[in-house]
């Protein structure tokens, strides 16, 4: 039973992944590069793509799940990673669909509960990051903001 809820949440992921990588790659190139804003979206989908097919290797190679071998050790590691790659897809297609500053505040309040903080606690560190990034990237570099589809919020900015 363990290991069919393993390979069906391995899938969930899979799809997640190439769902992501397929937003990402819509994203437009940049004036200066062919790759532009898209680096890092791309690379999280890939990554999370090639590490879900790693774990689903890994849970096909194990034939007992009571072995300790450094399979285990290497599908632990991975299935620790899963909720943080998880999360990095969902703010990529956040992004798309209710813009930066609302995606990076959302994840960033996720990422902080995830490690046990307080709800007031991660609600402050998460909007604070997501100011904090949204003037660092957004108007101080000049990263282009990609507008939310569902919700955007960029037009009401004052800064």
């Amino acid at each position: 039973m363990d290991r069919n809820i393993g390979w069906l949440t391995n899938v969930v992921i899979l799809v997640f992944g190439l769902v992501f990588l397929f937003e990402a790659i819509k994203i437009p190139a940049g004036f200066a590069d062919s790759i532009g804003p898209r680096l890092v979206p791309v690379s999280v989908a890939i990554a999370t793509i090639g590490l879900t097919l790693l774990l689903m290797l890994v849970d096909w190679r194990t034939a007992d799940p009571e072995e300790t071998s450094h399979d285990i050790t290497a599908r632990n590691l991975l299935v620790q990673a899963g909720p943080m790659l998880m999360l990095a897809v969902l703010s990529g297609l956040m992004i798309g669909w209710l813009g930066y500053l609302l995606a990076t505040a959302i994840g960033g309040v996720v990422i902080f509960r995830l490690f046990a903080n307080s709800w007031r606690l991660s609600l402050a560190n998460g909007l604070a990051c997501a100011i904090v990034f949204y003037l660092l990237f957004i108007k101080g570099m000049g990263i282009y903001d990609p507008p939310g589809t569902i919700l955007d919020i960029s037009n009401y900015l004052i800064w």
